[in-house]
């Protein structure tokens, strides 16, 4: 491939929200005449890249089970010649949409892909000794050129990244097949005053975006270095064209911390306070000082932030002596700002949308850092962000998690129901708790149910590793007053719940008729059947082809005495339709499912649902609560005639509780259970949890 770019003005691109003709600065391909040093030196390192590309596109194209490997990342609707062809043309060199590269802060992203032009950030090309990101960034946007070509509608999820992945030889494990699967990857990329749909590659991790309110609180829990350290958080507005880990970008992340203002805070200065837990984390006792309690700071809502620490010193120093400030050895959550471009930010646990835990290791690999990531812990509220997580780089001999402190701050941790939030009115009327994660319960967690005449047991659906699909059953505990409060013994397998094709179970547990029990598998779209007694499905029911469009995610039977009662609802968590049928005996104890008569559209990724009756506090009618997995909400709706939602009416019930997907009603106090499903690239061992919702 013998290609290169130039940099020119007033390039005319297709805005496809505007129909309109939109004019930008750009790089595309053409001769070197006229180049530059420094965008020739671009080319050179495009053009190296694009061959290696090639050469990995060419290998995909051989691969005995290259057409598997395509339906995973576009699924099945596509033509094999069109989609050989358009890979040939992209390894030959004659069919590669324009390539156009911005600064990362117009792009805000590593790239993007929108009306056949692919957008790569300027900052991959800064290191070209290390031009893997470069590669994986450039396969993901070709994926998404490739997917837009070969299928009418924009396939589910990231199928840039998934087609990225299987180019480069990357397993992907079901779990992380499921959350890409998931991801929305479009965004809007605002040029020139103008708006663009695009589907990216988001940007790495360790920053994170403010909440609608503005407001980030901040707890200092613990500190087992020996270091007096400073931590603080800036704004990233702005930044864009700092070279992560310069001079320029060290002292303009210090000037926004010592601003006190919107545009940074000093957060925690370890020098004059302590933190909230002391004890043996794996070390000799540190923490000294005051615990000043959380912190609250006003920032710009929807501003990404960064943290930044400055090891044994004062963050001020950066700014007074120019000439020492890398010498001070900063750190900042984003890993490519460090000297040692490693890691030193790591998450404890699973984040939720308003927060999380993140230990920091104060030392460079050049000093001798101990990678245990407890020199200084700190949690945040009111913002959305990850880092990588502990498990990924803690040393064996240095886990401090099994100490008595080490248990208490991981508890205190993964206490996500902090988080956790009512919405009014019904915050008057109900109290929300997290009853953790269930012994002997494999993670992740899916659908849950209860059956009536069995209130002491709880059914739920496990897919372990994210490689197989269990259902589970556990003893209840309760209190005085018949509300569950824990469970008792260990999590007892109860089936196995595979979906006909690689699906694996998701939300949707319920009982039917004759105590059958029905269970989905994404993204199979199928609904397994399990009779009493067995430990495997008697019956699997596809559903493409009676029309319910792909993939299944909860379903359940209509209670008596609500309308449509004993027909069956089935929702599709990749569409949102809301479908409406019927079951019918099939003489062998289990059921028949009707082809749809009826669906309505709803929003935000919906799951599992339950029936509430009107004789519950603030339900002034029968109504349902869904859970919303792209939301992190459950919501109420109100219900027709029919038994189905009616999408105007939506309001939000609980927000905060991180990856619904589950929801059952107690039969004995009618209580609302909830289970979520924690995972993700950075935290594929996130905290699995059941949440109860009582009233009073």
């Amino acid at each position: 491939m013998d290609l290169s770019i130039i940099c020119a003005t007033e390039q005319s691109y297709f805005n496809p929200l505007e129909n309109s003709i939109l004019q930008t600065s750009y790089c595309s391909f053409t001769d070197l005449l006229g180049e530059s040093q420094y965008h020739g030196q671009m080319a050179i390192e495009l053009s190296s890249v694009l061959s290696e590309v090639g050469s990995k596109l060419d290998n995909f194209l051989q691969k005995p089970d290259f057409i598997n490997q395509m339906q995973l990342a576009f699924g099945k609707g596509w033509d094999l010649q069109q989609a050989t062809n358009l890979i040939k043309g992209i390894v030959n060199g004659k069919s590669i949409p324009q390539i156009d590269i911005l600064p990362i802060e117009s792009l805000q992203a590593k790239g993007a892909y929108a009306g056949d032009s692919i957008y790569l950030a300027q900052e991959l090309f800064s290191n070209p000794e290390k031009p893997e990101a470069l590669v994986s960034v450039l396969l993901e946007e070709l994926g998404h050129y490739v997917d837009s070509h070969l299928n009418v509608q924009d396939s589910p999820g990231d199928e840039g990244a998934i087609f990225a992945q299987l180019v480069l030889n990357q397993p992907l494990q079901g779990e992380e097949l499921l959350a890409l699967k998931a991801e929305d990857d479009s965004a809007i990329l605002n040029l020139n005053g103008k708006s663009i749909l695009v589907e990216q590659a988001a940007l790495d991790s360790g920053t994170f975006t403010v909440g609608v309110d503005g407001k980030v609180s901040i707890e200092f829990l613990a500190d087992a270095g020996s270091y007096h350290s400073e931590l603080g958080i800036f704004s990233l507005q702005g930044m864009g064209n700092l070279q992560p880990g310069s001079l320029e970008f060290i002292q303009e992340s210090a000037r926004r911390v010592i601003s006190n203002s919107n545009s940074g805070y000093l957060a925690i200065s370890d020098a004059t306070e302590g933190a909230k837990f002391s004890g043996d984390l794996g070390e000799s006792e540190r923490n000294d000082g005051r615990f000043l309690g959380e912190k609250n700071f006003v920032m710009n809502p929807g501003d990404q932030f960064a943290f930044l620490l400055v090891p044994d010193g004062k963050i001020r120093e950066l700014l007074d002596n120019p000439n020492l400030a890398k010498d001070k050895n900063p750190l900042f959550s984003i890993a490519s700002a460090n000297a040692d471009g490693s890691v030193h930010f790591a998450q404890l646990g699973q984040g939720t949308t308003k927060g999380g835990t993140f230990g920091v290791e104060d030392k460079l690999a050049s000093q001798g850092s101990d990678w245990d990531y407890n020199d200084f812990v700190f949690q945040i509220k009111g913002a959305t962000g990850k880092t990588a997580p502990l498990e990924t780089f803690i040393q064996s001999k240095q886990e401090w998690r099994n100490t008595q402190s080490g248990k208490e701050l991981i508890e205190y941790a993964k206490q996500v129901s902090l988080f956790l939030t009512l919405a009014a009115p019904f915050s008057s009327s109900y109290t929300v708790a997290s009853l953790g994660e269930l012994p002997g319960l494999p993670t992740p967690y899916v659908g849950l149910a209860f059956k009536a005449d069995d209130p002491n047991t709880l059914y739920i659906g496990s897919t372990p590793q994210g490689e197989k699909g269990e259902i589970f059953a556990i003893a209840l505990k309760r209190d005085a007053n018949n509300h569950i409060v824990g469970f008792t013994g260990s999590a007892k397998l109860l089936s196995s719940a595979p979906g006909l094709s690689g699906g694996l179970n998701d939300a949707g547990l319920t009982f039917g008729p004759n105590n059958v029990l029905f269970y989905t598998t994404w993204n199979d779209n199928t609904v397994g059947q399990i009779k009493l007694g067995s430990s495997s499905p008697d019956k699997q029911v596809e559903l493409n082809s009676l029309g319910y469009q792909p993939s299944v995610g909860g379903l359940t039977f209509v209670p008596q005495g609500f309308p449509g009662a004993g027909r069956l609802k089935i929702t599709s968590y990749d569409t949102g339709n809301f479908y409406d049928t019927t079951v019918s005996a099939d003489g062998t104890g289990t059921w028949n499912i009707a082809p749809a008569t009826k669906s309505v559209q709803i929003t935000g990724g919906p799951d599992a649902f339950i029936y509430v009756s009107a004789s519950m506090p603030q339900f002034t009618s029968a109504r349902i609560l869904l859970a919303e997995q792209d939301t992190d909400t459950v919501s109420a709706y109100n219900i027709d005639a029919n038994g189905d939602p009616i999408p105007t009416t939506r309001q939000e019930f609980l927000t905060g509780i991180d990856g619904p997907i589950g929801a059952a009603i107690d039969p004995l106090t009618g209580d609302f259970f909830f289970s979520t499903y924690s995972f993700g690239d950075f935290n594929p061992q996130g905290f699995n949890q059941v949440v109860v919702v009582r009233k009073g």
